[in-house]
């Protein structure tokens, strides 16, 4: 019996002459099994291709593990750092090009992303530093991944939503850090185990440009809808980008606070980012370590509050409030 292979099948066969590493051959095949009919005529490629995909992941099981090194890890700037994670092709450097000055490599194949990359993303009047991470899938994961996350201040998880395994390789990337005992949840998620290491997440739903997108989305929100927010976004047309902007602002929680000299004006071009629940007293230890202790009083402007009214060091402070330190 013929196999009647579709065109998508040559197309990713295509591939296996592009790629290098065991890693990149697995997905490939993998790629390939998703896409061939499955019928009497094909079982015997079926069988041959499972066969190749046992050896590679038998080659790569007798490959030394690489220890962690901390020079992976990104200095945090700006006023905080998001971890850009997901799976193979899912278009986290294709993100991080758009969202910031970053210049990662781009490709269609399979871990391009070797190292994390790191770009400045503009909100508004403040900057959020996005990090570009290698993929996580089933056969692959770089040993220093759950550093970087954990390092980071919260998590963008990137899916493709157009993928034909799109549940499989979100559980994928979840059981891998799970696995280090790093648990991903949106903020309101109540419910994390106890013992492991909590990081805000949000996902971003990639390539929501068709009817089949959707009802992706649909299967993954009836699965994670409860424990995540979902984005649907597409990076190439240019759909809830901006959102996606505000939503890493919020995921951070943080606000903006500005300063001002008695008798002067504030420079609202330039704030203070504090985490909620931030105090007037830690504004002054972060304009400077010895101003706190000689703080006398302070006077703010913000909303809901009095032009200039009179306040304790330990006011908390709003997004967007203007302060006037008194010693």
């Amino acid at each position: 019996m013929p196999a009647n292979l579709p065109p998508e099948y040559f197309e990713v066969e295509k591939k296996l002459r592009e790629v290098k590493s065991t890693e990149e051959k697995i997905e490939v095949y993998e790629e390939l099994l998703s896409v061939i009919p499955k019928h009497k005529g094909t079982e015997k490629l079926i069988g041959e291709i499972k066969s190749k995909i046992a050896k590679l992941k038998e080659s790569l099981a007798r490959k030394p593990a690489t220890k962690y090194s901390v020079s992976y890890l990104i200095k945090k700037t700006g006023a905080g750092q998001i971890a850009i994670i997901g799976p193979p092709n899912s278009g986290k450097s294709r993100l991080l090009s758009v969202l910031t000055r970053a210049k990662p490599l781009v490709s269609d194949f399979p871990f391009t992303t070797k190292e994390p990359l790191a770009g400045m993303m503009p909100y508004e009047n403040i900057q959020i530093q996005l990090v570009d991470t290698p993929s996580i899938s089933e056969t692959f994961y770089e040993s220093y991944m759950h550093e970087i996350v954990k390092n980071a201040d919260a998590t963008v998880v990137l899916i493709d939503l157009q993928s034909t395994l799109v549940l499989e390789e979100l559980d994928a990337v979840l059981r891998k850090l799970e696995e280090k005992r790093i648990f991903l949840a949106s903020i309101n998620f109540k419910d994390s185990p106890s013992s492991f290491h909590f990081c805000k997440a949000i996902i971003a739903g990639n390539k929501f440009e068709t009817s089949e997108a959707e009802e992706n989305l649909s299967i993954l929100k009836e699965f994670f809808g409860n424990r995540f927010e979902f984005i649907p976004i597409s990076v190439e047309k240019g759909i809830n980008l901006e959102l996606l902007r505000e939503r890493c602002f919020q995921i951070l929680e943080i606000i903006r606070v500005y300063t001002k000299e008695p008798g002067g004006k504030p420079d609202l071009s330039s704030p203070f980012t504090l985490k909620k629940g931030s105090k007037v007293e830690d504004l002054a230890s972060m304009i400077h370590k010895d101003f706190a202790s000689k703080l006398s009083y302070a006077r703010i402007w913000g909303k809901g509050k009095f032009d200039g009214q009179r306040v304790h060091r330990s006011q908390v402070l709003e997004d967007g409030d203007i302060v006037e330190l008194h010693i």
